[in-house]
Parts: structure tokens; C-alpha cells; sequence
């Protein structure tokens, strides 16, 4: 009945035009206009420093969902384009468990988020793919709201849809993004519904089987993470890279079979040094698991009791997901004394954006 009501708002507020307007490639205005969308209607102790969100007004605002996240529905004025803004970390306790909930998990796989709801959840299609378990969890809670609100305009005439988000936002934009574009090669979702990730200040979600696999879901329109090079909060989650993150047929296979030209003091001595080194990169890898893996879902489920999680992907190696647009500022060597988010902040992202916009 909701949707029933959401889609006769939308088609009495608009006279929708049918044409696609996305466009390929980054864009610094369209930038410009989703980091104001992702800052304004959510933190509004920054807001002031922010315009309107003009060309876009907002329609709809979720509830409190998984943990501790939101979302908002803005509409163009005058296109039939849509922007959803996932909202980022909060001060609250299960916003930031979902952070450090960063042990990997298949990027395929089951999650029961209580007895009535679970998800047989898809971000890519290869068997080494994996991404951040926290993450996971959260989109694919927003996920449930978001896409009646979809389906709604879709049947509006609404096909066009930005995905947007800052920091713990934007890691789940891109995650969002991935899984609407699995749920498409699934026929579970519209095809001709076109989608463009505009990422902002984004931490690193997957690994890089991910990575090269949403690179190629999204080369049609675009998938684009903006970065303060001084800001530190894309360069997380601590990353581990052993010997079994490379591909199966690998030198350092070789190593480890001591399969390498020479004679059998050079081969010996080469599958000694492997094992010198695998042993404490294996090492950092279970503790990751056991810090960010075990001791965080304990916590997390205090707030979602039933809660049962896939088994971990034993990895940790996270890389940035592409494309990422770096902004470059007033580069500073001494640090001391600014505050933990000084980088990070909006202030300081809106003022290199409108550098970048003045720029020819």
C-alpha cells in the first residue's frame, strides 16, 4: 500500500521525461551536487557550510536500519533522475562495530539477519571475490528498503539512479551498486534501470578479485571514489597480503614446492625463506580474523541477536575499489595537533571540490 501511494506522489509531482539522462565518466558538478546530498540532510552541524541540494529535493527518509544506518531519496526537479545517499558512521556503538566487523567474507553467500529475513546475497561471481563482512551486513539491510522505493519510481518512469555516500557511506554505495548490478544478471531487477556510483572519501570494501569485477559491472556509466590524498579513512582497513592471495598458478606456488630452477641447496634454501615468511603473514592473518572477526560479532550481536554470518574468507587483502579521484590540497608533513578527522571532514572535501570545480 506504501509503494501504491509513493508511486501516485511521484507521478502527480512530475512530468517525467523517459530519456536516459546519465552520462558516462566522472564529473566534478555531479560530484559537487551528490557530496552535498550525502553531507546536508544528515550531519547538521556541517550543513551550513553547504548550498542547498539544489538541483535535487529530498522525498523520502528511511528509519533506523541494521546498524545504526539510513538512506535518503532525492528526486531532480526537472529530470527524471533519482540519487540515493547512504548515510555514514554515526557516534552510536553498532555504527562503528560495523566498521571494525572487517574480517572478509565471500562475496557470495547466505546471511540469516533473524528468522524471517534472509539473504542469499550476491556482489560478484568470482569464487576468490571477497568483501568486508560489516559492510555486507549493512547494505544488504538498506537493500530491503531501498529497493521497493526503485521499484516505485521505476514504474514512475524513472530509470536513472545515482548510488552516493561519504566514508562508511560511501563503502556501502559501492557495495550497493555491486549488488544491484548482481541482482540485474539475475533478471531480479530491471535491465534497463542505469546506475552511477559517485563514492566519497570511501574506505577500501573488497579485495581485488572484487575489484577488477566491479570495475567491469560498472565501465558503462561509472563507479568513481573521491579522496582527500590526506585523509586517512580511505586508506583503512589494515591490509594483509599473503602468499595465497596471489593466483593459484604463482611463483610463489613454486616456492612452496620448492619447484624453482637450481640446484636442490637453492631450491631448499628458496622453500625455507617461503616458509619463513608465510608464517608470520598467516599469523597476522588469524588474529585479524579473531580481532576483527569473532570478537566483533560478539558485540554486534547484542544488537541483532539472531544474527548468523557466512564463514570468513580467510584474507585480509583489501584494495581500493576503482576508479579513485584523488584531490590534492595544501600538503602538509607536520600534522601535530589537528583533529582525527581533519582531512576527512566536509569542510575540508567541499573546499578541494570547489577548487577542482574552478579548475580548467
Amino acid at each position: 500500500m506504501r509503494s501504491k501511494i509513493f508511486s501516485i506522489i511521484i507521478l502527480l509531482c512530475f512530468q517525467i521525461n523517459a530519456s536516459a539522462q546519465l552520462k558516462p565518466g566522472f564529473d566534478w558538478q555531479e560530484y559537487h551536487d551528490m557530496f552535498i546530498l550525502c553531507i546536508k540532510n544528515f550531519y547538521k552541524h556541517e550543513a551550513s557550510i553547504l548550498p542547498d541540494p539544489a538541483p535535487y529535493h529530498l522525498v523520502y527518509e528511511s528509519p533506523y536500519i541494521g546498524l545504526d544506518n539510513k538512506w535518503q531519496l532525492y528526486v531532480h526537479n526537472d529530470q527524471p533522475l533519482a540519487a540515493i545517499s547512504l548515510r555514514g558512521t554515526t557516534a552510536s556503538a553498532e555504527s562503528w562495530l560495523a566498521n571494525f566487523y572487517s574480517a572478509m567474507i565471500p562475496a557470495r553467500g547466505t546471511i540469516r539477519l533473524n528468522k524471517e529475513r534472509r539473504y542469499d546475497y550476491s556482489f560478484a561471481v568470482h569464487p576468490n571475490a571477497a568483501v568486508h563482512a560489516g559492510w555486507a551486513l549493512c547494505a544488504l539491510a538498506l537493500s530491503d528498503d531501498i529497493l521497493p522505493k526503485m521499484d516505485s519510481l521505476y514504474r514512475a518512469g524513472i530509470k536513472d539512479f545515482y548510488i552516493t555516500g561519504h566514508s562508511q557511506g560511501g563503502a556501502l554505495s559501492t557495495l550497493l551498486t555491486a549488488y544491484l548490478k548482481e541482482l540485474q544478471a539475475a533478471g531480479k531487477l530491471p535491465a534497463d534501470i542505469q546506475i552511477k556510483n559517485y563514492a566519497s572519501a570511501s574506505p577500501k570494501v573488497g579485495n581485488e578479485y572484487f575489484a577488477h569485477e566491479y570495475k567491469i559491472k560498472t565501465a558503462d556509466f561509472g563507479a568513481f571514489n573521491v579522496v582527500n590524498v590526506e585523509d586517512w579513512v580511505p586508506q583503512t582497513f589494515i591490509t594483509v597480503q599473503k602468499p595465497e592471495d596471489y593466483n593459484a598458478v604463482s611463483i610463489f606456488q613454486n616456492f612452496q614446492n620448492g619447484a624453482v630452477n637450481g640446484s636442490i641447496i637453492q631450491r631448499l634454501l628458496m622453500k625455507t625463506l617461503y616458509k619463513k615468511v608465510k608464517k608470520p603473514l598467516n599469523k597476522a592473518q588469524k588474529q585479524y580474523e579473531k580481532y576483527f572477526g569473532k570478537y566483533i560479532h560478539k558485540q554486534i550481536i547484542k544488537y541483532l541477536p539472531e544474527l548468523e554470518m557466512p564463514a570468513y574468507f580467510h584474507s585480509s587483502h583489501y584494495i581500493a575499489a576503482p576508479h579513485v579521484i584523488p584531490m590534492m590540497g595544501e600538503l602538509r608533513q607536520n600534522t601535530d595537533g589537528l583533529p582525527l578527522m581533519h582531512f576527512h571532514n566536509a569542510s575540508s572535501y567541499y573546499n578541494l571540490i570547489l577548487q577542482n570545480l574552478k579548475s580548467p
